[in-house]
């Protein structure tokens, strides 16, 4: 059992801000095929994301027999060109809808990595291939709202492993708190979500310098514990808690 998974994330990417744009033209030094990387993301969510998932980009065409021709930082000028250009090869990039995902302007409903559940996710959020840093993690369905620097993780849990769901509760909210400097957790709440028992708590504290707010939620179904974790910086939580709430309530079994 990884206690420990639905931290790894939010630890690690917290500890960049700002603006970030990548890009890197590669070519197969046999059939001359180009191809290219760009990324681009804002904020303290954004901005470490779009780093991640260009570093992806790039260990996956290496790994096809591509070399890098230019890799760094795009102006303006550069993203409107790589653009048309990319699109034109998106077909022959498996994770185009990854690597240059723009936000759902209308819902969209999604299966879990192991078919148990759907979740319909609202306009502005976007389904991304889990991060490097997540490599070890058996993530169920990972999404992000880059307009709002939203995060949520959905990870499951063997539900005949777990006897009490509040206790279970406890282990959890311990094991982040300790991830946390000056950490703050609210109580445990039973809840009731889609017919199904539930728990919720939220926990807030100080990650390498960067206060950030957590929303976890865990569902109790016959088979599987699915587990949401939504995420934010300390400011924005407050005004975000209800989109992170909702989330759960999209959840249901196939």
């Amino acid at each position: 059992m990884k206690i420990h998974s639905f931290l790894i994330l939010p630890i690690a990417i917290l500890a960049m801000s700002g603006c970030v744009s990548r890009y890197a033209l590669l070519e197969h030094p046999i059939t001359k095929e180009q191809k290219y990387c760009s990324n681009k993301g804002w904020g303290w969510i954004g901005a470490p994301l779009a780093i991640s998932e260009h570093n992806d980009c790039l260990d996956q065409l290496q790994a096809q027999g591509y070399k890098t021709i230019n890799n760094r930082p795009s102006t303006n000028n550069e993203d409107n060109k790589k653009a048309g250009d990319a699109k034109a090869s998106a077909s022959s990039l498996a994770t185009t809808e990854y690597q240059n995902g723009k936000a759902s302007v209308s819902e969209k409903t999604i299966n879990s990595k192991n078919g148990y559940f759907k979740i319909t996710l609202p306009s502005g959020w976007i389904q991304k291939k889990p991060p490097q840093a997540l490599q070890n993690v058996d993530v169920q369905v990972y999404a992000e709202n880059p307009q709002k620097d939203l995060v949520l993780l959905i990870t499951t849990e063997n539900a005949s492993d777990i006897q009490d769901l509040s206790g279970y509760g406890k282990l959890l909210q311990s094991k982040l708190s300790e991830e946390l400097s000056e950490s703050n957790s609210s109580g445990i709440h039973r809840i009731n979500v889609n017919g199904h028992d539930a728990i919720r708590f939220d926990t807030s504290g100080i990650a390498q310098g960067v206060k950030v707010h957590y929303l976890m939620t865990v569902l109790q179904t016959e088979k599987e514990l699915i587990k949401l974790n939504g995420w934010t910086v300390e400011s924005k939580f407050h005004n975000s808690r209800r989109e992170l709430e909702a989330l759960t309530e999209e959840v249901y079994l196939q």
